[in-house]
Formats: structure tokens, sequence, C-alpha cells
């Protein structure tokens, strides 16, 4: 579990619009440690984690508060967390924010983010699952490139927000799109060159010819 840091004299800071921007952790990191990141700093409220602020940092879990607004470049790159609670009120998550974070094995995105950057969560090579809310609007080329092990995306939105190149380019070739049927863009059982099928469609048969599957279903 996370443990707090020990002090403010951990992070190197700097204050921008009447919050706190952490520029970089400098407490002791390992494996078997957890970060807690603390709320405020300098007595103002921590709201964004700036460009390489934990760039490999080893620690097994790291908590973000929920006064992140956030994620900076490469904020999380290369870390060894398996799992991460984005804020409640994150609204931005940058380029390579978690860029080849291996031991990451799923992300549901908070309802309030509006942006996902280029290559954010691209090579996170454990990563199975991902759920965007409908608040997304813009996602970044190749934010989920390279995942080898994703197989579920769970989408609010409409298709128009995942229009960028290479989006889900490399990932697992069992993928499958999930979408709110009330939202418009999306075409089953194919989008994009992707399976994709509405929420409630249910799988009855499989069939694989010469190694190529092909689903029969019915919506539920």
């Amino acid at each position: 579990p996370a443990t707090a840091a020990d002090a403010e004299s951990d992070y190197q800071y700097t204050i921008k619009n009447g919050g706190a921007v952490i520029l970089r952790y400098d407490g002791i990191s390992q494996s078997d440690k957890g970060i807690l990141i603390p709320r405020t700093l300098g007595g103002y409220p921590v709201k964004e984690i700036g460009t390489q602020a934990f760039f490999y940092c080893p620690a097994s879990s790291i908590s973000i508060p929920n006064t992140v607004e956030v994620i900076g470049d490469s904020a999380f790159y290369g870390c060894y967390f398996s799992n991460i609670q984005l804020p409640n009120n994150l609204k931005q998550i940058d380029d390579y924010a978690f860029y080849l974070c291996d031991n990451l094995e799923s992300v549901t995105i908070p309802h309030g983010v509006t942006t996902i950057g280029e290559y954010a969560f691209s090579s996170c090579s454990d990563l199975t699952s991902v759920s965007i809310p409908r608040s997304v609007t813009t996602i970044g080329n190749n934010a989920f490139s390279d995942c080898h092990s994703l197989t579920t995306v769970n989408t609010h939105g409409d298709a128009s927000a995942y229009s960028a190149s290479d989006l889900f380019y490399h990932t697992n070739a069992s993928l499958i799109i999930y979408y709110d049927p009330e939202t418009s863009g999306w075409s089953t059982p194919v989008w994009n060159g992707y399976r994709a099928y509405p929420y409630g469609t249910q799988f009855y048969h499989v069939t694989v010819i010469n190694g190529s599957g092909q689903d029969t279903y019915t919506a539920g």
C-alpha cells in the first residue's frame, strides 16, 4: 500500500495559477514501497504533475490526490506500479504520461477528462482493459499503441474522438471495442479495422477459419 511521503522536501515544485506543480520527486523510491502524493505543497493544492516528475520511479504504488487536474508529459514514464487510480478532478493527460508502464494492468479514465495525449499509454505491455468516458473529445496519435495485452476498450463517447492515427496499433489481435449504442459514428461488427460491438452484445458462437475468427453475436 502507498505510504505518505516523508516531507515537502521530497518534492521540487513551483506555483502556477494558485496551485502547486510538482517538478520532480526526490524522495527515496523502492520497488516494495508506495508513494502518497500530498494534497498540498507550500500551502497550495497540488494541481499538476509536471513533465517527467516521476520518470522511471520504481515505487510499487503511487496515489494521486483528487486535487490534480493535469498529468504532464512523461510524468509517470516507465513507472513500475500495476494499477493507478486517477483523480476525480483530472482534466488532461499529456503526451507519454504513462508510456512504458509495463506492469500497468487496467485504466479507468475518470469523467471530466477531455484530452488524452499522444502515446499517453503506449507500450504498457500488461495493459488488458481501458475505460474511456464521454467527456474525452480528443485522443492523440498512438495513445494506446503497442499495448500487446489490450483486449477490451470500453468507450462512452462518439467515434469521432477516436480518429487519431494508429490509436490501437499493435494491440492484441483479440481486441474488442465496446461502445454506447446511443453514441454516433460506430459500426458493427467492425469499426476502423477493429472488432466493435454495442454494450449488451452477447456472444454465443465463434467460428475460426484458417486462423481468423468470425464472431456470431446477438444484441442482448
